[in-house]
């Protein structure tokens, strides 16, 4: 049986120091983590329910905002370089690296714009 650790949520920083807000739900022996990233407009938080579903069903869920979305540092929806987004990604991933055990699978659950930074973030780096 698995236990629910509460939300833990916070900033890190991308790439150039942006800072970007994120939400963990960690449960002990989780079957995998869903890395979920939002699409244009959206912010992590819509995912809480999800979150909280997949909680139950054995999977810890991680998630972000993106630049210039919910709380997360810059200004709202506006970007200078699709890069800025990839390398938003890369940071999300490699935190989640750092805070997930080496042998828990990780999958991303995109959505919409996040699908099409996900698609290039993983084509750029697979092993993320």
């Amino acid at each position: 049986m698995s236990t629910r650790r509460p939300t833990a949520s916070g900033h890190f920083a991308s790439a150039d120091g942006t800072q970007l807000y994120y939400e963990d739900d960690l449960i002990e022996g989780a079957k995998a983590a869903l890395l979920i990233v939002h699409g244009f407009g959206d912010h992590c938080g819509r995912y809480g329910d999800l979150a909280a579903r997949m909680n139950g069903r054995g999977y810890s869920t991680l998630r972000f905002d993106y630049r210039g979305h919910g709380r997360a540092d810059g200004r709202r929806g506006h970007i200078f370089r699709f890069e800025d987004y990839l390398n938003d990604l890369a940071a999300f991933r490699a935190r989640a690296n750092e805070i997930l055990p080496a042998d828990t699978p990780r999958f991303l659950l995109a959505h919409s714009n996040g699908g099409l930074i996900a698609t290039h973030g993983v084509a750029a780096d697979p092993s993320g």
